[in-house]
């Protein structure tokens, strides 16, 4: 009787649960989010998610890849080839690539050179990171803000910490220096409408939808920006760490840490800028570790590792652990956006907006010295040109019906320039025309403040400075 009801009870039980396959073998997974086995290199309250980079698929099979381009006339970039085409389509994902270099001090930090790979790094809490830019599809996880992690509109104010893990199971400490362009990077539109950087991309159709936003639209179509200094760089760091074909970059580690905010408590053994591990290629694990590793979504907290925590969940997944991503890519937008109306809530656009609003305005304010005062100046200067264009106009009528005093209030107030027409002649003053003694009419008079006071409203309100702004972009737009 009791081996009759155990096997009904494995029977019902079997009807739950679905087998997941192990490791990331790189190729395309539905839901690229997941835990690839790496070590963990901090610990405390450090949380984690990797991104499953698809290693063995190619530019050419993921797509959404830029096969037409064109260019405003002011444009950087015009004349760069940024079509991908040719032999570019067959390169893998995770390519590298140089985005510039950082000042000597960045977010607190002295900024250093690492002379085996001339890329730049800095110094937080014990550990050391270089600097790099990610693409937005590492941040599409959907329990970012549940769970306490750095959203996309983050990565270049606070150097946000993550690890780029290899399949030989090398971890190499970074921290994000900026984004990767969304509307630069492979794309599920058809076409970029907004014109970023006076660049406008068609794309081709993009097949794997989960890995929008994963590597740059143009040529090289790398997955990481990184700074650095000096030349050779990005040839240096391959050689240095091994990474090719055969041991390509399998998993971004992102952390819940960054360099802003600190707090980082580095394990034993990753305090440099890498750590070698075990190697992650679907069936070799960490020691101790359970043999299927995550490679999708699971319930809310076990994608979600703690790192003093089993860095994996069992090897399969019930109904309910199947449907949660779905779930959670679908909340009620009406109820978060309008109701609920809060910084840690907020959509991605509207986080992106708001940084870039707090950062014009924290510039803003820190602003000072000469752009400031010329500020000031034009201002003031406005603002004296409309007075005098009133008293001037006051004057012209005190000297027209003044008789008890001589006072040429008039001449006085247009600095020698000016005088009122007498009664019956003809007014003397006109623009081009050298006269000793210029003497005006009312109607002359009239236009003369109103100009003035025209001029010093378009300083006042800043009409001035746009007019000559778009004249000066006109002019650069024939020039180049």
């Amino acid at each position: 009787m009791k081996k009759l009801l155990a096997l009904c009870l494995l029977f019902m039980l079997s009807f739950g649960t679905v087998t997941v396959s192990a490791g990331n073998d790189g190729n395309a997974l539905s839901n690229p989010f997941g835990d690839c086995g790496a070590s963990a290199s901090f610990g405390g309250d450090a949380k984690y998610y990797d991104f499953l980079i698809p290693y063995n698929m190619s530019i050419g099979q993921i797509g959404g890849y830029c096969n037409e381009c064109t260019f405003s006339a002011n444009s950087a970039y015009k004349g760069w080839d940024m079509v991908t085409s040719g032999d570019a389509l067959n390169k893998r994902v995770g390519q590298l690539n140089v985005q510039g270099k950082k000042s000597s001090t960045w977010i607190g930090c002295t900024v250093k050179v690492d002379p085996n790979t001339n890329f730049q790094y800095v110094e937080k809490d014990g550990c050391q990171f270089y600097i790099a830019s990610l693409p937005k599809a590492v941040f599409n996880y959907s329990a970012v803000t549940s769970g306490g992690f750095y959203q996309w509109a983050y990565l270049g104010r606070t150097g946000i910490i993550y690890d780029m893990i290899l399949k030989d199971g090398t971890v190499i400490h970074f921290a994000t220096g900026d984004g990767i362009g969304v509307d630069h990077s492979n794309n599920p539109s058809s076409y970029q409408t907004s014109g970023q950087d006076g660049v406008y991309m068609k794309f081709a159709d993009l097949k794997y939808t989960q890995y929008a936003n994963l590597f740059h639209a143009s040529k090289p179509n790398h997955t990481f920006e990184c700074f650095v200094s000096g030349s050779g760089a990005i040839s240096k760091f391959k050689s240095y760490y091994g990474i090719s074909d055969s041991n390509p970059v399998v998993a971004i580690r992102m952390w819940n840490k960054s360099i802003k905010d600190g707090g980082i408590k580095v394990n034993p053994g990753f305090s440099g800028l890498s750590s070698k591990g075990n190697v992650i290629d679907g069936t070799v694990t960490a020691p101790g570790t359970a043999t299927d590793v995550v490679v999708g979504p699971t319930t809310p907290g076990n994608n979600v590792n703690s790192s003093t925590s089993t860095q994996f969940v069992p090897g399969s997944w019930s109904e309910l652990d199947l449907s949660v991503y779905q779930a959670l890519s679908e909340p009620n937008l009406e109820e978060t956006l309008l109701n609920q109306a809060q910084h840690d809530n907020l959509g991605q656009k509207d986080l992106e907006g708001l940084t870039n609003w707090e950062c014009n305005h924290a510039g803003n304010l820190k602003e000072s010295g000469y752009i400031a005062t010329l500020r000031w100046v034009v201002v003031i200067v406005g603002i004296l040109m409309t007075i005098w264009a009133l008293f001037a106009y006051l004057a012209f009528w005190f000297d027209h019906i003044n008789s008890f005093v001589y006072l040429d209030a008039l001449h006085i107030l247009t600095f020698g320039q000016l005088h009122i027409c007498p009664p019956g002649e003809k007014p003397t003053f006109s623009l081009g025309k050298k006269v000793k003694d210029k003497t005006v009419s009312h109607w002359q008079m009239v236009c003369i403040c109103m100009t003035a006071i025209l001029f010093g409203s378009m300083l006042i309100s800043g009409v001035f400075y746009n007019a000559v702004n778009r004249l000066l972009h006109l002019i650069l737009s024939f020039i180049h």
